[in-house]
């Protein structure tokens, strides 16, 4: 008898202890120090574990850590197991939204749609846990089987205006002209859907259950009528599948018996206590303008941003840094540079313009004298001249044709078009 007491007592702690554990490591420059500050006071992303952990039922415990990464980045790591979210995440977010802020989002719909986007990356990458833990069966991306579990978890517990908070994460990393120009053919062979791919689908499976709240999301991300109609169909069929995958391990009425914070969000005060929003005022949206926050876009000279991938590694296999990185301005490229061949032609013949003006664009030399000095992106410049690293498919690396120098310039005259 005191021996099934003691292994009834052991399966009991053991069980207690099989659940997401939130940790929170020091920030490793001070650019970091205020949204560290910020996490540890608000207990946000702590306040989301506890909630997480009386829905989810996980055989052993899963480490969810906040620390500096070096890259904007979160991931699932198997080995581990851990999930990781990067203060650089927050930064490279809050930038976003700080851009987005200029046209029509008060500092209040900035808290909400950060923390909002914070939630749903969690939820992605506690997604790619349950997927590996579980061994789910996923038909098509993993990717995308993450989203839908994030999504489904937000539908189903009360969370569907955070979900439609969230959808700046996306809106504001979609491509313009130019980054799709350098991503070529990649970007669609990439693990990740496109923003605009995972964007939409966010909407669809939001209007899906709650037509209401995402009507107007569904607007101003022009969603096919085709694809609205099946909409319900999306979310009721992802509803049912992944129910049946995951059984009693989800558990979404322990909501309504528990006291842990509720994925619906409470009114937040006016304005913001984090330091770094305190200079973004409140607007009022410009006459005609869209009143979904996220989605408006930065003017056509608005500098790039694009995140940097984390460090690789084999076990950092579930990566948001590879396609969700910075967003840059809209604008259309001239006809002259719409294609790969047209930058390798500036790059391999700096002479012979008089043939090939027509069809290529202004002397590379004269570029280079017009713009020289200018503030330049040096990321997409470094991008340049690393050449076709996977980047640029078949268009020889210019090392030798361009020198950093040269290509600068050329960069500053694409942005500046």
């Amino acid at each position: 008898m005191k021996k099934i007491l003691a292994a009834l007592a052991a399966c009991a702690a053991l069980s207690a202890q099989a659940q997401y554990r939130f940790e929170q490591l020091a920030p490793a420059s001070s650019d970091q120090v205020g949204w560290a500050q910020q996490i540890r006071a608000s207990g946000s992303i702590q306040n989301l574990v506890t909630l997480f952990n009386r829905i989810i039922v996980i055989p052993k415990e899963v480490p969810i850590v906040v620390r500096s990464c070096g890259a904007a980045n979160a991931y699932y790591r198997p080995s581990g197991p851990e999930i990781v979210l990067c203060y650089e995440l927050f930064l490279q977010t809050e930038a976003n939204l700080q851009r987005a802020a200029l046209y029509g989002m008060t500092r209040d719909q900035l808290a909400k749609a950060i923390h909002a986007e914070m939630a749903f990356v969690l939820l992605h990458e506690i997604g790619h846990h349950l997927i590996d833990e579980f061994q789910l069966p996923v038909l098509g991306r993993e990717e995308d089987a993450a989203d839908q579990i994030a999504s489904f978890v937000l539908l189903t517990t009360g969370g569907d205006q955070i979900l439609a908070r969230s959808l700046s994460f996306f809106a504001n990393r979609r491509a313009d002209a130019f980054e799709i120009f350098l991503r070529g053919s990649e970007q669609y062979g990439a693990q990740h859907g496109l923003p605009e791919q995972r964007l939409a689908n966010q909407v669809c499976w939001g209007l899906g259950k709650n037509p209401q709240l995402f009507a107007q999301a569904a607007i101003t991300v022009k969603l096919p009528q085709s694809r609205v109609v099946r909409c319900r169909g999306e979310f009721e069929r992802m509803d049912r599948d992944i129910r049946s995958l995951l059984g009693d391990r989800f558990r979404p009425t322990a909501l309504a018996r528990s006291s842990a914070p509720s994925l619906k969000p409470a009114p937040s005060p006016e304005g913001l206590s984090h330091p770094g929003f305190t200079s973004v005022p409140a607007r009022t949206p410009p006459a005609g303008g869209l009143s979904h926050p996220g989605f408006r876009s930065p003017p056509s000279n608005a500098p790039g941003q694009r995140g940097a991938s984390a460090p690789a590694s084999e076990n950092q296999v579930h990566s948001e840094a590879t396609a969700d990185s910075g967003r840059t301005g809209q604008f259309s490229l001239p006809a002259s540079m719409r294609g790969n061949w047209a930058l390798a032609t500036q790059h391999q013949c700096m002479n012979c313009h008089a043939e090939t003006t027509p069809s290529i664009g202004p002397s590379f030399k004269a570029i280079a004298e017009r713009y020289r000095g200018r503030d330049v992106s040096e990321v997409v410049s470094r991008r340049v001249i690393e050449g076709s690293v996977g980047e640029w498919g078949t268009m020889p690396a210019p090392r030798s044709e361009a020198p950093a120098e040269d290509v600068m310039p050329l960069v500053r005259w694409i942005l500046n078009m």
